[in-house]
């Protein structure tokens, strides 16, 4: 079996934003806010990593929004012993999972579209399709022929 795929690029830019973002935020904070709380080295350390959290979850996606996302069109071909997906070849041994989730990512961040991470023994394949526009559901069919392909079509959410 083959197909083509259409599918939001890769976030890792944005991720990449975020932590960057996060860092900077949470860096500040601890310079003006640590020497007002006496905290010990263990507490602050505490402090600076429950506030990186918290900035990141409401950070990321007030900036995954603000950068720009666009297409990219891969194809792929499912044999009995192998998965080509755009330049890369998995052995299909070597395939442990195929994860999808519905209306959120990876994250857990709500989103539209959905998302499906091919889980190897090797590099995982995290896959969104289109999350809006005109091409939205031809995305989230092809993403769907794919993991049916694969053999885990009973892992795709009901409509």
């Amino acid at each position: 079996m083959s197909g083509e795929l259409t599918l939001e690029r890769s976030g890792w830019p944005r991720l990449a934003a975020t932590v960057a973002a996060v860092c900077l935020l949470d860096g500040a904070l601890m310079v003006f806010l640590l020497p007002h709380l006496h905290l010990t080295g263990m507490a602050q350390a505490v402090v600076c990593a429950l506030t990186a959290y918290l900035l990141f979850r409401l950070l990321y996606p007030a900036i995954s929004a603000l950068l720009p996302g666009g297409t990219q069109s891969v194809s792929w071909s499912v044999t009995a012993t192998e998965l080509r997906l755009g330049g890369d070849t998995v052995d299909r041994d070597t395939i442990k999972m195929v994860h999808c989730w519905p209306g959120r990512d990876a994250l857990g961040n709500r989103r539209s579209g959905y998302t499906v991470n091919i889980e190897t023994a090797g590099k995982n394949f995290l896959l969104h399709s289109l999350a809006e526009g005109q091409d939205a559901e031809k995305s989230a069919s092809e993403l769907r022929a794919l993991v049916s392909a694969l053999g885990y079509g009973r892992q795709w959410p009901e409509e």
